[in-house]
């Protein structure tokens, strides 16, 4: 119930807004999107996270591209060091394997290719959008701990073995222009996502959410060649 109501908020806020035409060849965007409901098991997003999007109005469509940046929450795992000592017990001397437990926050970059098709309004449209995640290996991790045990490593450990290295995300939502000037526009986008689970074993294969979206555009290419 809560999320129809969510939706129909927006429905009527748009029915209120003035007719908005194309105003530019070359769209440049920045957003910030945040996931207000989960409906699967399974790690969520850091919110908000950002974007830089560029779209293409042809008619009453418009293709895009983007780049951004999702933070999943800490991590742990454990490594080993490949130190190995002795210590002695009683009358024996036991062999004992150095571990470090780190802690890190999973990073991917997101490319997503979208496209939309404006309703006869020209102040709501229709969003689909495909988006290809990938692993940053070069995210940085900080030291919790490091011991010794005497239990031999059985395979050697790294946070690709707990985290997916590509991830696959889809979106369909309807987007608002809030409010439009010559070079400027404010745009709002609810959505239902469906996202592979970046974590290897652990959860459902996709994770489903309703996701809200915020960006203000600006017309990088004007009809008639005006910047």
């Amino acid at each position: 119930m809560k999320n129809i109501l969510f939706y129909a908020f927006f429905l009527i806020l748009a029915s209120r807004l003035s007719a908005q035409e194309p105003f530019a060849k070359m769209v440049i965007g920045l957003e910030a999107a945040m996931d207000l409901g989960h409906y699967s098991e399974g790690v969520e997003l850091r919110r908000p996270f950002p974007g830089l999007h560029v779209e293409y109005p042809f008619k009453k469509f418009s293709f895009g591209a983007g780049i951004s940046r999702k933070v999943y929450p800490e991590s742990r795992y454990k490594t080993f060091d490949r130190n190995i000592s002795s210590v002695q017990v009683g009358a024996s001397e036991v062999t004992v394997f150095q571990y470090t437990d780190k802690v890190f926050r999973p990073v991917y970059w997101s490319i997503p290719l979208r496209i939309q098709y404006r309703l006869p309004c020209n102040c709501v449209y229709v969003q689909g959008a495909a988006s290809l995640d990938f692993f940053d290996t070069g995210a940085p991790e900080k030291v919790e701990s490091t011991y010794w045990s005497s239990k031999p490593p059985t395979r050697t450990w790294s946070r690709r073995q707990y985290f997916k290295s590509t991830l696959r995300t889809y979106e369909l939502g309807i987007g608002f222009k809030l409010h439009s000037t010559d070079y400027f526009r404010l745009v709002a986008r609810p959505s239902f996502v469906w996202s592979e689970n970046p974590e290897i074993g652990n959860g459902p294969a996709y994770l489903r959410s309703l996701r809200m979206s915020f960006g203000i555009q600006y017309a990088f290419i004007r009809y008639g060649g005006k910047m």
